[in-house]
This record gives structure tokens, sequence and C-alpha cells, in this order.
């Protein structure tokens, strides 16, 4: 993982793509979970959108481009939420070790 202009990013590879995926800073990372949260049935396809748009740096892509391919977007996505946050999951992890 690299850091550029103070925003964190990293690379994967998905079924021979590589992806860059640059971390938005605290206030877009909030505002995305927020519009996640409050899009009901519909989280999944938002968070798809929003990811592809802000945190998916290269290449750039749409949902529509997975027509024929939904397993490499599931596995990109399960790859954007690990890197947004982490820190969460990990910070949950640390507190639970300190009881």
């Amino acid at each position: 993982m690299t850091k550029e202009f103070n925003f964190e990013q990293k690379t994967v590879n998905i079924n021979g793509v590589e992806y860059t995926l640059q971390k938005p800073g605290i206030e877009e990372r909030i505002k995305i979970r927020s519009k996640i949260l409050n899009a009901g049935e519909l989280s999944q396809f938002v968070a798809y959108k929003e990811y592809l748009a802000k945190v998916v740096v290269s290449p750039k892509k749409q949902i529509s481009d997975y027509e024929n391919d939904l397993k490499s977007l599931d596995l990109l996505m399960a790859e954007v939420e690990s890197f947004m946050f982490r820190e969460i999951t990990e910070g949950k992890s640390e507190s639970s070790k300190e009881k």
C-alpha cells in the first residue's frame, strides 16, 4: 500500500485485472457509509456505485461493465470494503482483546 497526496492506495488483482483503490478522506468515507446505510433495500447497489465512483481509481468502471461477470464485481467490492473500513473491524478486535 502506498500513500499519495495523503490518501492511502492499494493495488488488487481480480481475475487478471489490476485495480488501484484509493481511500477517500474521513468526511467522504462517512458520507459514503451514510448513503449506504440510508439506502434500505438498495444498499448493496448504492455501495457498489459509490465504491466504483469514489474508491476504485483505476481502471474506471461502472456496474454495467460487469454485466457478465458478477463474481469479479463482488470480489472487487469485498476488497474495497476491507480497505475502506478495516480500522473499524481491527478496532473491534483490539477492544475485544482488552476485555
